[in-house]
Order: C-alpha cells, then sequence, then structure tokens
C-alpha cells in the first residue's frame, strides 16, 4: 500500500541539467506547496478537535469535510515526516480491499473498548481504527447522516479527531525542526505518483469493469467526497508541477503543461457526481472512464516533458504490477 512512497524509482539526475539550480527549485517548492499544505491540515484537525466535543453530526461534518480537503491538499507528498510511523494511513487508512477498517470499528464499539480515553493508547492501536475513513463511518451510512448521540460513539469520534491533531502537529513540527531537504526526484515522484492514484485508484477501483464496476471502491463513496477528492488531488498536482518544474520548461512546454491539467480539471468538473453512482449508471459512466483516459494521457505528458527536464528516467511503479 506503499504506492506514494514507492511511486516511481529514479535514476540519478544528469549533470547536463543542472539548470535551474535544482536543490534551490526543491527548497522552494517545499517552502511554498509542501509546508503551507501542511499547516492547512494541522488548522483543519484543530478545528475538528474544537467540534467534536458537542458530538453534534451537523457540526462535525462541516469539519469533517473541511480536513479531508486539506488531506487532499498534501496527500500526493510522498517523503518526509508523513511516511513515519503508518501516519499517512493513521490520516486516511485508504485502499481498504479487506474491510480492515469496518472490523476495526466493529471490534471497538462491540467491546466498548476504554482505549478511547486515553490518546497515546489509541494512536498505538491499528490504523484501520483511525482517521478520516473511520470518522467517515461514524458520521454516514450507506444512505446518509448518522446522529452520534453522546454513547460510545461519540467517545470515538473524539478520540478519532485528536488522534488527528496530534499526527498533524507532529508532521508540522517535524518538517520545522528542519526535515531533510527534499530533492527533485522526492518531488517527482509525489507528483508522477499522484496521477497513477488518480487514474488507477480513485477512478480504477470504483470503475472496476464495465459488467462488474465497483462502486463501494470509490474513496470517501458514504459521505459523497470521491469526485472532489479528485478535483482537489488535481489542483494540487497542478500547483506542485508548476512551483516545482514549470521554472525548469521552456515556455512551450509550459503552455502544453497547462493546458493538460486544464483539459483534465474541465472533465473532472463535467463528470457526473456522486462517482459511485456515476460508476454503476452506463450513461454516466462514460464520463468517468473519459476523464481516467485523460488523467493517463496527463501523467504520459508529465514524463515526456518534466521526467527528461529535471534529469529523472522512470524504471519501475509499484502501480504498474508485474
Amino acid at each position: 500500500m506503499r504506492w506514494l512512497l514507492l511511486a516511481v524509482a529514479l535514476s540519478a539526475a544528469s549533470p547536463a541539467m543542472a539548470e535551474p539550480e535544482p536543490k534551490a527549485l526543491a527548497a522552494a517548492a517545499v517552502e511554498t506547496h509542501v509546508l503551507p499544505a501542511y499547516e492547512r491540515l494541522k488548522n483543519a484537525a484543530g478545528a475538528l478537535v474544537e467540534a467534536a466535543p458537542s458530538c453534534d453530526g451537523d457540526t462535525l461534518r462541516p469539519a469533517y469535510h473541511a480536513l479531508y480537503d486539506a488531506w487532499m491538499g498534501v496527500q500526493h507528498i510522498g517523503f518526509g515526516p508523513i511516511e513515519r510511523d503508518n501516519r499517512r494511513f493513521a490520516v486516511a487508512f485508504w485502499p481498504d480491499s479487506k474491510g480492515f477498517a469496518k472490523k476495526a470499528q466493529d471490534r471497538l464499539t462491540a467491546e466498548q473498548d476504554p482505549v478511547v480515553d486515553d490518546p497515546e493508547a489509541f494512536e498505538k492501536i491499528s490504523v484501520a481504527g483511525r482517521g478520516l475513513l473511520a470518522l467517515e463511518r461514524l458520521l454516514y451510512d450507506e444512505n446518509g447522516e448518522i446522529a452520534l448521540g453522546e454513547g460510545y460513539r461519540c467517545r470515538l469520534a473524539r478520540a478519532i479527531a485528536t488522534d488527528l491533531a496530534r499526527t498533524a502537529g507532529r508532521v508540522v513540527s517535524e518538517w520545522q525542526a528542519p526535515a531533510p531537504p527534499a530533492t527533485v526526484r522526492d518531488l517527482f515522484a509525489s507528483l508522477d505518483g499522484g496521477l497513477q492514484a488518480l487514474t488507477d485508484l480513485r477512478l480504477g477501483r470504483p470503475l472496476g469493469s464495465f459488467a462488474n464496476p465497483r462502486p463501494r471502491r470509490a474513496e470517501a463513496w458514504r459521505s459523497g467526497r470521491s469526485l472532489s477528492n479528485i478535483q482537489l488531488s488535481l489542483t494540487a498536482l497542478r500547483d506542485l508541477c508548476e512551483t516545482a518544474f514549470a521554472p525548469q520548461l521552456p515556455d512551450s512546454d509550459r503552455d502544453r503543461l497547462a493546458a493538460g491539467f486544464e483539459k483534465t480539471a474541465q472533465l473532472a468538473e463535467r463528470t457526473p457526481s456522486p462517482l459511485h453512482e456515476a460508476v454503476a449508471t452506463p450513461a454516466k459512466r462514460i464520463a468517468v472512464e473519459a476523464l481516467q483516459t485523460q488523467t493517463r494521457a496527463l501523467q504520459g505528458l508529465v514524463r515526456e516533458i518534466v521526467a527528461p527536464a529535471v534529469g529523472v528516467s522512470i524504471t519501475f511503479n509499484s502501480l504498474d504490477g508485474d
């Protein structure tokens, strides 16, 4: 599942591709793209904690969505403190092909496990029982919104909110420590891996096949976020590309990339929502397939233009299979 960290294996940068200075560009990308995104995540997690004591779904759901929005602005970054101690999956345990999240949450609830009242103990439970997708299960069922009440589910929601805030706070603190410097290879792996995740995971998993769509494999389908997550991820990936790589490209290549991202964003805007219903409706499914085709083409364009410009070559991708 560590697709983002292992998104691409890259050769060493070529000395012939040394201008502009890669270290300076990478540092600038961290300063203007990575760190602000993590600060937004930390702030949104703090707002969720502030909303949690009431256990009022109408208060918690907007805070949940705001935090998920912030996560989509940074989830493509596949290096740094977020990769320590399973933190990525503690924020969002997805994909979950074997239903571990349901099993973890059912066990906690059935046993009324007091671990939810101890933040240090809670962060040691399975990541499947923590994070945004675990909170989603408390706030939404298959048919809509759920009232939490004041019982164990309320305590569990508070524990998840606190845990998310602790995780986000540690990530920000460790980036400010400072974290080890990023490289253009780190940034390219994040860009390429993020695009492939859109194609193969966020679109490919729910699409399944025409005869056998898999709507409940869509990310955050209960809360209707699947398409929004794709749109927000595209925005974040475009910002990363413009920040980290556009300064190294001739105008013609920058224009081609900008046009590619714009076309993809427009298709995403026109894709029917909710995504998990669209993939199972033949008349709507064609738009989802068109978006997947375009995200794949966009990744190809990025590989064609950006990889040689920064002196990297793609030799393996963990989503490519054997």
